[in-house]
């Protein structure tokens, strides 16, 4: 018999195995767990991290999360993204590989329904979420390309809950486990979650020396067009363009005198 584990690895496997190769894909898993578990902002122990996991390995890993021994546990659907992001915690769930000032960063509540969080709002956790990975880079994505999802047993986007407010919020996607077309809804979220990874159509340009003129941006290789506000030192691409799963920038900096 099918466990319900079972149906979301699944389901899970099946969302990051739909996204391009080349994608570098880290899957870690965070309970939903209140401030008196050793697992609050913490990653759940799952094996190799640096690699694709089994079906049976991330259902194993599902089935073994443990009792939240806090009051009322198990509802910290976003604080627990919150203490993830604190200064501790971030440090080492870096060191696994995850948080990277680098990459963009996907959310997925997995839940039995669709509620909220007490004592945190999905401001607090938009907020800690745009905060958490400033850039260095001479290039920075105006808007970063984070994404929010949610796997549910059911949804009810008539009247949606506190999840559902937030993907809408977010431009997100979810996929309901007990719905017929289970699998096509997680085929239309991954196609969202790659579109948001892959398109990136304003950038901003973080270094003053470079030289405006000597800019040149490639996406897979191809040189692409673009607009430039040097007031707002925006960069903006068409959205045709953006898209791609590689992109390149090239420029000059004047030196220092």
């Amino acid at each position: 018999m099918t466990s319900r584990s079972d149906e979301i690895s699944r389901g899970l496997l099946q969302l990051v195995g739909q996204l391009s190769s080349r994608t570098d894909v880290r899957l870690g898993l965070l309970a939903a767990h209140g401030d008196r578990s050793p697992l609050a902002g913490r990653l759940v122990p799952c094996g190799d991290r640096h690699r694709r996991l089994s079906q049976a390995e991330l259902s194993g890993c599902l089935a073994g999360i443990p009792q939240d021994p806090t009051p009322n546990g198990g509802q910290a659907v976003y604080s627990s993204v919150i203490d993830a992001l604190q200064a501790e915690n971030l440090k080492e769930n870096r060191r696994q590989g995850f948080f990277r000032p680098e990459a963009s960063l996907g959310i997925l509540f997995v839940a039995p329904k669709d509620s909220g969080n007490p004592g945190a709002s999905a401001d607090s956790l938009l907020a800690a979420v745009e905060r958490y990975a400033p850039r260095k880079d001479a290039f920075a994505p105006v808007k970063r390309q984070d994404f929010f999802g949610a796997i549910l047993p059911l949804a009810t986007p008539d009247s949606p809950g506190a999840i559902l407010k937030l993907i809408e919020r977010s431009e997100g996607a979810y996929a309901e486990l007990e719905s017929a077309s289970f699998e096509q809804q997680l085929q239309e979220m991954s196609a969202s979650l790659a579109l948001r990874l892959r398109s990136i159509t304003q950038l901003r340009i973080t270094n003053p020396a470079i030289v405006l003129a000597s800019i040149e941006i490639r996406v897979d290789g191809t040189v692409v067009p673009f607009e430039l506000d040097p007031e707002t030192s925006i960069i903006t691409i068409s959205a045709q363009d953006a898209i791609g799963s590689k992109m390149e920038i090239d420029y000059c900096v004047r030196k220092r005198r």
